[in-house]
């Protein structure tokens, strides 16, 4: 997909490829805050030199259209949890999944907790300048242990029942794990206790129907995952120490990004070496009708402009000054072997 740049009004405008904002951009060792969300901790557990290139050198990665309906379901979703919050009362699936002990978490800064854009979860690693954080779906509180319970809801379109294993165990979804470790380090950061297990609400559309008719269909279900957060300091100082290196990381040789702008370098050198070599040949075959000399050179009419590399140029021949007159009988080659004048320029 080709993405071009526009402005808040959707207008186009130039895209230069790098960031403009000053606190989207680390340099290596300052002491100001810097935050890193969790995407882009993800981005780091990806491709270091990706992430490396985006936030040290400011490179800015093609945007990419949002997914409307799966932001819609998540709308959808906190609202009905929301009222559930208002009224302490469990949610219609908490007791398929035996959670009648469980409600969403009421809390002033609910709102601040679920916008990843603004705010989000958010610490100070240690004693380091950097500021971690993420939006986390919504967080449930378990009455009977009084622990926080983390929560991420999924939408999907799969012909496959969802089950707990197939689910944590498909290669896709491992960045659905990182997402839970991630914000349950958060919240025990911040001071709250949380319940080892976490939940992914799964909805999965029917595309079995038989028709659209104006709606689509979800299948709900609850996929508890034991989440696990103890490897997460140990990839934050490795993302620190990568934050304040100077020398470029090696690229994960998976990585579609660098497997793309490496051959995109690849293709255009070898395009202008090709334009670059044709040009000569097509230099070289050019001659004299009078000797056949390939000695030809280019006859620049008007005044030099007097550079060094124009007089240069000149002092060695390379091109031939034609004077201030010129009309439809000036010629546009000159022979260097038997001085032969031929050809014509362009005449409008």
């Amino acid at each position: 997909m080709i993405s071009l740049k526009r402005n808040n009004k959707g207008d186009l405008v130039p895209a230069t490829g790098l960031r403009t904002r000053a606190s989207s951009i680390y340099i290596p060792n300052q002491t100001d805050p810097f935050k890193i969300s969790r995407s882009k901790f993800n981005d780091f557990l990806t491709c270091q030199r990706c992430f490396y290139l985006d936030r040290v050198k400011g490179l800015a990665s093609p945007s990419m259209p949002g997914w409307t309906l799966n932001e819609t379901t998540d709308l959808l979703l906190k609202k009905e949890f929301d009222a559930c919050r208002t009224s302490q009362t469990p949610h219609r699936m908490f007791s398929r999944f035996g959670l009648d002990h469980v409600v969403p978490f009421q809390h002033e800064d609910m709102d601040k907790w679920r916008d990843s854009l603004h705010h989000g979860l958010q610490i100070q690693f240690k004693d380091t300048n950097i500021i971690l954080h993420g939006g986390v779906d919504d967080i449930w509180l378990d009455k009977n242990t009084s622990k926080l319970i983390v929560v991420d809801y999924k939408s999907q379109a799969n012909n496959r029942q969802v089950n707990t294993e197939d689910y944590l165990s498909n290669v896709f979804h491992q960045g659905y794990k990182v997402q839970m470790d991630f914000y349950a380090y958060l919240l025990i950061e911040m001071g709250f206790e949380v319940s080892s297990t976490s939940y992914f609400y799964v909805c999965n559309a029917d595309r079995n129907a038989d028709s659209f008719d104006s709606k689509m269909n979800f299948y709900e279900t609850l996929v508890p995952y034991e989440w696990d957060a103890g490897w997460i300091e140990e990839k934050v100082v490795e993302m620190i120490a990568l934050l304040n290196s100077e020398e470029l990381p090696e690229k994960n040789d998976s990585c579609e990004n660098c497997a793309y702008a490496h051959q995109r370098s690849i293709k255009e050198n070898a395009v202008q070496e090709t334009v670059t070599e044709n040009f000569k040949q097509r230099k070289g075959k050019r001659k004299c009708p009078k000797c056949s000399s390939h000695k030809v050179i280019l006859i620049t009419y008007g005044y030099p402009d007097g550079s060094p590399e124009v007089m240069e140029k000149i002092k060695n021949e390379e091109i031939e000054p034609g004077g201030c007159l010129v009309d439809e009988n000036s010629p546009k080659w000159k022979c260097r072997d038997c001085g032969e004048r031929f050809g014509k320029i362009n005449w409008y």
